[in-house]
């Protein structure tokens, strides 16, 4: 009930879950001065990720992230901190301190690259294992993950998320702005142009009573003042408000400072995060374990299974007839709570949905294992298509239509 209608918002444009902005006096438990980061020191935005090394969700927004940082470059500053969730992935903390222990050998992002790759075993032992193959000295290392030295740090950045309200991972923050959950690369994008725009505080309309000659667009901006064109007039700002008076004014009209600045920034909230919409895809401690996701070859395996796996379609009865899996029955995502009797428990059941180009084509799929894992179905029984339908007939896999 809860999933759908947030995956359908958080499909609508560019709209993104969680408040707008974090409190002023929070804003130093984004990025402390020894957190590790990528990009430019001293660029205009900051993105922060809290994530969770064993979370499927972090891994699976990776490749966007790679690519944010690829786009983006030197304009942004991107940190990733530890937020491990020890109550459903039990790894997790020491994968972080893992990842710790290789940053004082200078290879912190080969790490996190390198768990995020094998999420499925992050025993202390295969830690010990990758270390070798990020090429760090190794006795060090195993020192270093052995005695625990790096756990104040890791609690340090999850006491820091607890205090902005982080509940799941992962969770962004794009300047001021908080998102939880998995997202799309255009949608991030979006985002971060939004964001930089903000911070250059850009000047895109005069207010009406001055000369349209002048005040005809921005010669300079930055985040302490706008200097008009064809003027001197400077506008001074202060933590996003115009707050002195525009000097040597062209019109004897009433001027409204404040008009000049379309989009300046609002005044910092009161609190920290007051709350997180929880996001399609993300991983918390509130919510049963993800299912687990299966590519196309995996799906086609258990399809020349025949009987003995049950393929779920969960997309609404007009797109089913229309056409589906061979041999799928048609159970739309909105119906599958009220009829969970129908499904039996003693057979793998793939759930699969419609592919998009969101970024995740499976929203209705992930809900729907969700719920079959909340009642009593089997982790070892579920699964998630997680390519699609559109992608399985792309990929000229057998399939039927009718009702």
């Amino acid at each position: 009930i809860i999933s759908i209608p947030a995956w359908v918002f958080l499909t609508l444009g560019n709209q993104t879950a969680g408040p707008t902005e974090v409190a002023k006096g929070n804003l130093a438990r984004l990025h402390r001065p020894d957190s590790h980061w990528q990009g430019l020191e001293g660029a205009k935005l900051t993105v922060v990720e809290f994530a969770d090394l064993e979370c499927r969700s972090c891994a699976n927004m990776e490749p966007v992230m790679e690519r944010i940082r690829e786009t983006y470059g030197q304009k942004i500053r991107y940190t990733l901190r530890h937020f491990p969730l020890t109550k459903i992935h039990a790894n997790s903390w020491k994968a972080a301190e893992a990842a710790e222990c290789a940053a004082s050998q200078g290879k912190y992002w080969e790490a996190i690259k390198i768990f995020f790759s094998r999420q499925q075993e992050l025993q202390v032992g295969a830690l010990k294992r990758y270390a070798s193959k990020i090429d760090l000295e190794l006795e060090s290392f195993n020192k270093c993950l052995d005695s625990g030295e790096m756990a104040e740090r890791i609690r340090r950045d999850r006491d820091d998320g607890l205090e902005l309200g982080v509940k799941g991972t992962p969770t962004f923050v794009v300047g001021q702005r908080p998102v939880t959950g998995q997202i799309s690369y255009g949608q991030f994008s979006r985002m971060i142009d939004e964001a930089i725009d903000d911070a250059t505080m850009l000047v895109i309309r005069p207010p009406l009573p001055l000369d349209p000659k002048v005040f005809s667009g921005v010669e300079s901006v930055s985040a302490e003042k706008a200097v008009i064109a064809g003027s001197s007039t400077v506008v001074d700002l202060h933590e996003g408000f115009v707050t002195g008076e525009i000097s040597e004014p062209q019109s004897s009209g009433p001027m409204d400072p404040g008009n000049l600045l379309e989009g300046a920034k609002s005044p910092d909230l009161d609190s920290a995060f007051s709350s997180f919409s929880r996001a399609f895809g993300a991983c918390s401690e509130d919510l049963p374990p993800e299912p687990p996701s299966i590519d196309m070859e995996e799906t086609y395996s258990l399809f020349l299974a025949g009987g003995t796996v049950l393929f779920l379609d969960v997309r609404d009865p007009g797109q089913f007839s229309s056409g589906h899996i061979r041999g799928a029955i048609n159970l739309p995502a909105t119906q599958v709570e009220a009829r969970l009797g129908r499904l039996p428990k003693d057979h793998k059941i793939v759930v699969y949905g419609q592919s998009t180009s969101t970024g995740d084509p499976c929203a209705e799929s992930r809900s729907t294992g969700r719920l079959l894992l909340e009642n009593g179905f089997s982790e070892n029984l579920v699964a998630v298509f997680a390519d699609g339908y559109e992608s399985w007939v792309r990929g000229g896999y057998p399939s039927e239509k009718g009702p």
